[in-house]
């Protein structure tokens, strides 16, 4: 398509666009490079979700201009109010009766205004908004602008209301009633959310072909399709498999996640507390080493007096590459979460086996046994780990199984080729 041709499209996302680290950014940066091979993307960058402001090289060139909303301006009156409340339970309760979801507390006229003062009367032609919490924003911008944008896709990447559903009963498990309220409170507010703006929308996309189903039987006058997740395969990695563990030293086992999630906290925690023991009790050695930023100091401290394995918090790293290529297993033991985890995608790069929760693994077109094992408790967690250190044949055959899965569905070439389909049959095709 030439210069000439090329439309403009508003991107709105809720995080800085990045091409490894947090898997929200990362999905940001795949979606940037695609929708950039046909527009002239204008990125408007609302940071509700954290992450580096700094503008990454390959944005500047993938963009005709990056503006990021200032927080501290873009907050609806009614939320700082809140956020003034002295007292946290009135202050937990205020945010309870919040009538959006709070992560929408961004989405008001302030932030509107931002936008299309940002746009400078350029004619959009598009508007690509990321996350439910920012769509209110997007209907917004679009009844601002003039002319009307005529086109607004929506990608919801993950369930909202299913995941605060299932960090609601996450909550509730480890006995923290009032977190479990909010929680629960936030859950129905998406689903209303949902309810209220999918319809404004003329494409509505999902990273889980499960999740595209489902909703599309909840909301049937909205459109969905799947967009999954990707990650490249790794051209510069050049890994040897390891010797069965009974050959050499300790198993190593690698969790790779933001810490400052908190379903990835839990699975952390329950790593240390619960399937190390298990492993410990099945005479393994194991070294488990926690790759990621966030971790609070009651895990460091839990993983500091564990008796059972070697237990290192690395935290935030330069690069993955060098804890990937000493793993025997990438483990993800989630108990709660939705979307696709770009962490097992990341491991199929690298080649190491992954052993995670049915939960874990949902939405990816994983076959147990074939790609990856599955586990849904600490002593079988454990046991499938030991059944991949001592089998290198078995280590071997997953990894490779579930690099050629990789290659054939979730690499960064074949989400763009899908990215055009869906460009075509939006645009060129009406």
């Amino acid at each position: 398509m030439t210069g000439a041709l090329r439309r403009k499209l508003l991107f709105i996302c809720p995080i800085m666009p990045q091409r490894s680290g947090n898997g929200l950014a990362m999905r940001a940066g795949l979606v940037l490079e695609g929708l950039a091979r046909r527009f002239d993307v204008y990125l408007f960058v609302v940071p509700v979700s954290g992450g580096s402001l700094d503008t990454p090289d390959f944005v500047r060139e993938l963009t005709v201009g990056v503006n990021i909303l200032s927080l501290r301006d873009g907050l609806d009156p009614l939320a700082m109010l809140i956020d003034q409340v002295v007292d946290p339970v009135e202050r937990q309760r205020q945010r309870c009766a919040y009538p959006r979801p709070w992560a929408a507390r961004f989405s008001g006229m302030a932030a509107a205004q931002q936008a299309t003062a940002f746009l400078a009367d350029v004619p959009i032609d598009v508007i690509h908004v990321m996350r439910l919490y920012l769509a209110p924003l997007a209907v917004q911008i679009r009844r601002m602008v003039k002319p009307s944008i005529p086109i607004a896709v929506l990608d919801l990447d993950d369930d909202d209301a299913r995941v605060h559903e299932r960090v609601a009963e996450l909550y509730r498990l480890r006995g923290d009633v009032k977190e479990a309220e909010f929680q629960r409170a936030e859950a129905a507010k998406y689903a209303a959310c949902a309810a209220g703006v999918l319809d404004s929308f003329n494409l509505v996309l999902m990273s889980s072909e499960d999740d595209a189903r489902r909703l599309a039987a909840l909301h049937p006058t909205a459109r969905f399709e799947s967009l999954p997740n990707a990650y490249p395969g790794d051209p510069y990695r050049s890994r040897t498999p390891r010797a069965p563990a009974r050959d050499r030293g300790p198993v190593r086992l690698l969790f790779v996640a933001n810490l400052g999630y908190f379903p990835n906290a839990d699975a952390a925690e329950g790593l240390i507390g619960d399937v190390l023991p298990a492993l410990r009790e099945r005479g393994g050695n194991i070294h488990l080493d926690i790759v990621g930023p966030g971790a609070s100091a009651g895990m460091r401290h839990q993983a500091k007096t564990n008796i059972n394995c070697h237990v290192a918090i690395r935290g935030e790293v330069e690069s993955v590459s060098p804890w990937y290529s000493q793993a025997d297993i990438a483990v993800v033991p989630l108990r709660a979460g939705g979307g696709t985890r770009i962490k097992i995608l990341e491991a199929f790069a690298y080649g190491v086996p992954v052993v995670s929760t049915p939960l874990g693994a949902e939405g990816l077109n994983a076959i147990a046994g074939k790609h990856l094992l599955l586990a849904d408790n600490a002593a079988d967690f454990a046991s499938a780990c030991l059944r991949v250190a001592a089998d290198a044949g078995l280590a071997s055959h997953l990894a490779a199984n579930a690099e050629q899965l990789l290659r054939l569905n979730y690499t960064p070439d074949r989400v763009h080729a899908k990215m055009d389909a869906i460009v075509d049959d939006l645009i060129f095709q009406r």
